[in-house]
């Protein structure tokens, strides 16, 4: 609906002027829209399992409901004007956030709980939540097989029927405020980690800390930030004021997950498919038995520590064997991102000043890679042009690029591109031959020598590459040549207007295919050729 749509977007549009990077989590956590969230923070939040925070479920919901049932009650209104009052409320609410399949399930949940209660049968949440599930796999079977509404059942039921006597067990070696504390976000990771290893293979070793920490700021956000998507259509003035509240609880979110995602072996090496997910049931299994079952803990415990163990070792010696096999003197480096372009370059072999030219498709592929060389900083980023292998994983480096040179956008998607990099900070400068720059160093200097205004119809796509070419004047003396995806006519036209020089590495043009003029080549005399197929 329109005026839903509206509501969210003056939302989105006052979060953007907040500080970073809190602002990126406060309208997913008001109403689950994550259009400001930033590739990079959103890989941290994923590394320590507070992704929920920013989709709408059933804290949300009863955020909601129980704050109209407050309102109601404090003006005298009765039972069914309490529950006629939140059912209208919860249905508002779903419209604004959308229909998604744990926000159903949260609403369906809180309206067969609002029916009872109205008629004074109070209801107890394990039959609510089961028949929630009945109702809406017999409306949409299909939301059977939705991620999102089987990890919304698996937390919710986890809730329901471990964290009380997990808390129990917990408050006899600590205060009960602090088990209830721990309970939650342990007995939630144990039900969904065997889902999420499929879905991101790793163990979240920080996870269940992230949570515990985050766990007070959290309601907070929340429901400043529902009353400020409430009121911002009101009273600009208060949205914006209750905004900064939400904020606040935001920020300290945002810098718990970076923290905890930052630290050393934030997720362990895991087997993924079906040998994951076994070992997963198990370990929850072991870990829910050794809080609940005092005869078997001592063989849980056992299994728990091996299998840890396993896992943290062969993180360490994976992590170990690609430090020593990662160069660290490196001037230019290509990510193996399948297909595709994902080229760095760098002055020289100890600064961080650094130069990316395109991106690849595969967004995990590039962050691993640029991890595992250092690079958390970008100082220019090229995307030669628009094809999804070479632009498609742009949303992982976004938060990090200071500059960005990019062709001219011909569609909405290329559009969405340029949009989305400015949003996340970077400057956008459009690409043109005698563009250049030296990323702050005086021995090094990097030219645009295509397209040319010269030839309109090889502005864009393949033809349209913006070719890049580099040279070092101090140590060491080189030069490269990145060629984009240039066919043969484009390379031959890039002859005809320009002085094409010997170079010491050439980036082979559209990933080493036929389409390629042997004169410029010939005229290059690359010592060194690099093809972007992967490995």
């Amino acid at each position: 609906m329109e005026w839903a749509h509206d509501l969210r977007s003056r939302l989105v549009e006052v979060a953007h002027t907040l500080p970073e990077p809190g602002n990126q989590l406060v309208a997913g956590l008001a109403v689950g829209d994550t259009s400001l969230l930033q590739p990079s923070l959103d890989h941290d939040m994923k590394a320590v399992s507070l992704t929920h925070l920013v989709a709408v479920s059933g804290a949300n919901c009863a955020i909601v409901v129980a704050g109209v049932v407050a309102v109601v009650a404090a003006f005298g209104g009765g039972r069914w004007m309490r529950t006629g009052s939140a059912a209208l409320a919860l249905t508002l609410f779903v419209i604004i956030v959308g229909p998604q399949p744990s926000v159903i399930r949260a609403s369906v949940m809180a309206v067969i709980l609002l029916v009872a209660l109205s008629f004074g049968h109070p209801s107890r949440g394990v039959p609510v939540l089961g028949a929630a599930i009945i109702c809406m796999l017999v409306v949409n079977p299909e939301w059977a097989l939705d991620v999102g509404f089987t990890l919304s059942v698996l937390a919710t039921g986890a809730l329901l029927v471990l964290a009380p006597p997990i808390a129990r067990r917990l408050g006899e070696w600590m205060p009960q405020r602090l088990a209830v504390l721990i309970s939650i976000p342990l007995t939630a990771e144990l039900a969904c980690q065997p889902v999420v290893g499929l879905l991101t293979p790793g163990l979240p070793v920080y996870g269940i800390v992230a949570n515990i920490l985050t766990e007070p700021a959290a309601p907070v956000a929340t429901v400043t930030g529902i009353l400020a998507a409430t009121v911002l259509g009101v009273s600009p003035t208060v949205g914006a004021a209750l905004l900064w509240l939400c904020w606040l609880p935001a920020q300290w979110i945002a810098g718990v997950a970076r923290v905890c995602a930052h630290l050393p072996f934030a997720r362990t090496i895991w087997p993924t498919g079906f040998a994951g997910l076994t070992l997963s049931l198990v370990m929850s299994g072991a870990v829910i038995a050794v809080l609940l079952w005092p005869r078997a803990r001592r063989a849980a415990a056992t299994i728990v520590v091996l299998t840890l163990g396993v896992s943290l070792t062969s993180t360490v010696i994976v992590d170990s064997w690609h430090r020593v096999g990662t160069p660290t003197d490196w001037i230019i480096a290509a990510c193996d991102v399948g297909q595709g372009d994902a080229l760095l370059v760098r002055p020289n072999a100890t600064t961080h000043t650094v130069m990316m030219i395109d991106t690849g498709r595969d967004e995990s592929l590039l962050s691993a890679c640029l991890d595992r060389l250092g690079v958390s900083h970008v100082s220019v980023l090229v995307l030669t042009h628009y094809d999804v292998d070479h632009c498609g994983a742009y949303r992982a480096v976004a938060g990090r690029v200071e500059r960005a040179i990019v062709g001219k956008p011909v569609d909405l998607f290329e559009s969405g591109v340029v949009e989305d990099l400015s949003r996340a900070g970077a400057e956008v400068e459009f690409g043109h031959a005698g563009l250049s720059g030296d990323l702050g160093e005086t021995d090094f200097r990097w030219r645009e020598l295509w397209p040319v205004a010269g030839h309109p119809d090889m502005q864009s796509g393949n033809p349209g590459s913006l070719v890049i070419r580099a040279d070092w004047a101090g140590e060491p003396d080189m030069s490269a040549l990145f060629l984009g995806d240039l066919g043969e006519d484009a390379q031959r036209a890039l002859l005809s207007s320009t002085v094409v020089r010997p170079i010491t590495v050439v980036k082979v043009a559209h990933h080493g295919s036929a389409d390629q003029s042997a004169q410029l080549y010939e005229r290059l005399h690359a010592l060194i050729g690099l093809v972007s197929v992967g490995i």
